[in-house]
């Protein structure tokens, strides 16, 4: 609080004897005209108004023979004093946000289970602590006062609907598909990330370039709150393999891999969550387009470099295939093997395709990217996510903006829908576009306050502009609204699951494709993308599965999944089939795959390998014949494995003592995210 003139402290022998601690650790005599000055700036409370509580308040800590207090307590009577005096909005207004100190010791020394990848440490810590302010100020403030939209924090605490990454909410967009190219033109520039930050030149050598495409993805993750992607990767880096050994260019992929795994400078000291577009070959979109080579020149076109493109992709697997220093799978950066239907019958294809089916076998980490069914391009990333890119983009692709970027993902809870509809068709689908009305209100907020963050220079790496665009191009982000539970909902509304009869696979259809319709006239009002993802989200699987026992108790018992008794509940993720049941894999990726030509923001099919190890050639077959021969957008083949740190061995299933020792030092987890 800012020092009163000499003789106005005089005035009052109040401020003789009271001392204010400030918020930034200053101490100052205090003066009840700086809150009324507060009052009037932060909430337009009228000037009676606050002077008579500016009073009130001096009075109360008069009467408490109080010499020195804060502004925490100064802003909570007269908070106090607001509510009492019915001025909730005011209050509102006037909140300040923080934690108390059970909590903050609870997150110190107590690990959470929010995310995974997320280890517990100093830096994770950190990070829970301001995300809880920051989930805070956009619930209780941002939302309801600011934007005057109260409804939209109630549903998401209520669980009607989810507002991911509500931590970030005000600080960065979502997700990030990156081009290559920008890099090997420009440089490592990162224009304005920080004064004591080098900038790199265009790269001469491949090594140079590598460590420029790793290093950026680690800066661009402190810019959003979810996955980064390169797209056509290995075409990239093809150009500055020429006269390269194969020993020298597996060297660079394990340089690359390693360099990216171990780089925990992410969310909470993470490793950065990053996905790698690879083709086999050169894909058609950049075969004639100018190819960048070594010192950001012109070397010919990417066509030139099928050989070079193709050796990278095959030296990526063998990395892959030995994992780290133990064995263990590297959970990022993950693969992403895109099938084209002109390489299907290709023996050389058929040879990466065996390679890359030796590596789902048993390490479980490529994500197989159907291009044969659907054959529009499109760039792919975080888990699943597919951004389909567009006639207008053919600049971009050509001249090295393939990127995208996601801004928001909100989640509708698709069971409560039903609990609330009671069979009635009509008010199940007036209650979901009800709910995704609210999630298109988030989707605007959010593209307002980034673009206040933008405009106030908050974001200096997405406001560089090396190649006459600014990095994030507002006017092309994508807005995303996930679905979840939708074996619930079904089973709630029909008295099925999507696996136990047509009827019940088709109306999941009907919602699924209403749901897509609804994204399309909503881009169209908009002017911006809106799409349907299959979401990500266990944790909020069992968020919304506890927030309906507790809401609609018998009802929402008999539809939820996992161990009732001992809080283990959840809901179906996305629009998968049931978890728990025994269904064929072609069967169950046929099914599922029914749903994902509506969902253009990204599917995926998971195939549980469990602890098996199958023969790769018949897992590479059966890819194939999934491309061809059903709708799904993305699969993976997952394995169970575990770590043993006793004796450093890896194998298959998990288990809570290892065989080999006898101890309990084990590490388990599905080797797919």
């Amino acid at each position: 609080m800012a020092e009163t003139p000499t003789e106005s402290l005089q005035e009052d022998s109040t401020a003789l004897s009271l001392f204010v601690k400030t918020s930034d650790d200053e101490v100052k005599k205090w003066d009840r005209h700086q809150i009324e000055r507060v009052l009037i700036e932060e909430t337009g409370a009228p000037k009676e108004l606050a002077e008579e509580i500016a009073k009130d308040v001096e009075i109360t800590l008069v009467s408490l023979k109080i010499r020195n207090t804060s502004t925490v307590l100064v802003r909570e009577l007269v908070n106090a004093q607001l509510i009492e005096r019915g001025y909730k909005d005011y209050a509102l207004s006037h909140s300040r946000f923080g934690l108390p100190a059970k909590d903050i010791e609870k997150i110190v020394y107590s690990p959470t289970k929010e995310n995974s990848n997320v280890l517990f440490s100093a830096e994770s810590i950190h990070k829970y602590i301001a995300d809880a302010v920051f989930k805070q100020y956009t619930l209780e403030y941002l939302l309801p006062v600011k934007y005057k939209k109260p409804h939209l924090a109630k549903a998401h605490l209520n669980g009607d609907i989810h507002i991911h990454d509500l931590d970030y909410f005000v600080t960065r967009p979502y997700c990030s598909g990156h081009d290559l190219r920008y890099l090997a033109k420009y440089g490592l520039v990162m224009d304005g990330t920080g004064r004591s930050s080098a900038t790199a030149k265009p790269a001469k050598a491949p090594e140079v370039l590598l460590l420029h495409a790793a290093k950026f993805l680690g800066v661009a993750q402190s810019a959003f709150s979810g996955a980064q992607a390169y797209s056509i990767f290995n075409p990239v880096v093809a150009p500055y393999l020429v006269g390269k050994t194969d020993k020298q260019i597996n060297q660079l992929a394990q340089m690359f891999i390693f360099e990216m795994a171990q780089m925990a400078v992410a969310r909470g000291a993470q490793v950065v969550f990053s996905d790698l577009n690879l083709d086999f070959g050169i894909p058609n979109i950049i075969a004639d387009a100018p190819a960048t080579g070594p010192k950001g020149k012109v070397v010919g076109v990417y066509g030139d470099y099928v050989e070079e493109s193709n050796k990278f992709a095959h030296a990526m697997m063998d990395i892959y295939a030995e994992g780290d220093s133990r064995g263990v799978p590297f959970m990022f950066p993950k693969p992403l093997v895109k099938v084209r239907k002109e390489q299907i019958g290709d023996p050389e294809f058929e040879e990466f395709m065996l390679h890359s089916s030796e590596v789902s076998a048993t390490k479980g980490n490529p994500y197989y990217v159907n291009q044969t069914t659907y054959e529009d391009e499109n760039i792919s990333m975080c888990c699943r996510l597919r951004h389909k890119l567009r006639p207008e983009d053919g600049d971009d692709i050509r001249e090295g903006r393939m990127r995208s970027s996601a801004i928001q993902n909100n989640t509708v809870n698709l069971p409560r829908i039903a609990y609330k509809a009671r069979g009635d068709d009509e008010k199940l689908f007036e209650l979901l576009q009800e709910a995704m009305d609210m999630c298109v209100e988030v989707h605007k907020i959010k593209r307002d306050v980034i673009q206040k963050l933008l405009d106030a220079g908050g974001a200096p790496l997405l406001t560089m502009e090396f190649d006459g665009y600014p990095y994030l191009r507002m006017e092309k982000v994508r807005h995303l609204i996930g679905i979840l539970g939708l074996n619930e909902m079904v089973q709630a509304h029909t008295g099925e699951q999507l696996h136990e009869s047509k009827a019940a696979l088709m109306f999941g259809w009907k919602v699924i494709r209403y749901m897509d319709q609804a994204c399309k006239e909503y881009s169209a009002e908009d002017s911006h993308v809106y799409a349907l993802e299959q979401t990500p989200a266990e944790t909020t699987a069992y968020r919304f599965a506890k927030l309906d026992l507790q809401k609609y108790n018998g009802n929402a018992a008999q539809y939820i999944k996992g161990d009732l008794k001992n809080d283990g509940v959840y809901y179906t993720n996305s629009t998968y089939l049931n978890v728990g049941i025994e269904v064929p894999a072609a069967e169950k990726v046929k099914k599922e795959g029914l749903y994902h030509p509506a969902i253009e923001a990204g599917a995926l099919t998971h195939v549980w390998l469990g602890e098996a190890s199958p023969d790769p050639e018949a897992l590479s077959r059966f890819t194939i014949k999934m491309m061809k021969n059903t709708m799904n957008q993305q699969f993976t083949y997952t394995r169970d494995l575990t770590y043993c740190k006793g004796c450093g061995k890896l194998m298959g299933g998990i288990t809570d003592i290892c065989p080999y020792c006898n101890t309990q030092r084990i590490e388990g987890w599905a080797s797919t995210i």
